[in-house]
């Protein structure tokens, strides 16, 4: 059986594009890194909750990190930034060595007149998109 090819060093062309085409696949690269990056930054500081990100989409997280580590770290040399998407490749490198693949759900216990729809207008919650602040069933439509 034949080795698989390195499919991340294809993308190394991509670090310094030489036509438009080029530059416009770097330029997808870049901002799905970017995404990446935010998504790691916000889950440092509280922002999105780690638990629903890694259940949602741990897979696909670590397999584009293991795709354009190489383009991220010849980009770092090209650039002289030894920090560029660093939140990314600390996150996906945990969740690339966790074991908890499958998280299960956490289904919160229902608070006060959230078990049962009985309750009065008052007792719930006001429908934000009400502007007389009336309950949802006194919503006109």
């Amino acid at each position: 059986m034949a080795a698989k090819p390195d499919r991340s060093q294809g993308i190394l062309k991509l670090v310094s594009p030489t036509d438009d085409a080029q530059r416009r696949d770097q330029e997808s690269i870049l901002n799905m890194l970017n995404h990446y990056e935010l998504v790691a930054v916000a889950i440092k500081h509280g922002s999105f909750s780690a638990e629903i990100y890694k259940a949602y989409n741990r897979t696909t997280y670590v397999k584009a990190w293991l795709y354009t580590k190489s383009f991220i770290s010849e980009r770092r040399d090209l650039k002289r930034q030894d920090t560029a998407y660093q939140h990314f490749q600390k996150l996906a490198e945990d969740w690339e060595q966790s074991t908890d693949k499958d998280i299960p759900p956490q289904v919160p216990e229902p608070g006060p007149n959230q078990g049962d729809q009985k309750g009065t207008a008052t007792d719930r919650p006001s429908d934000p998109w009400s502007s007389s602040g009336a309950g949802a069933d006194d919503v006109p439509f």
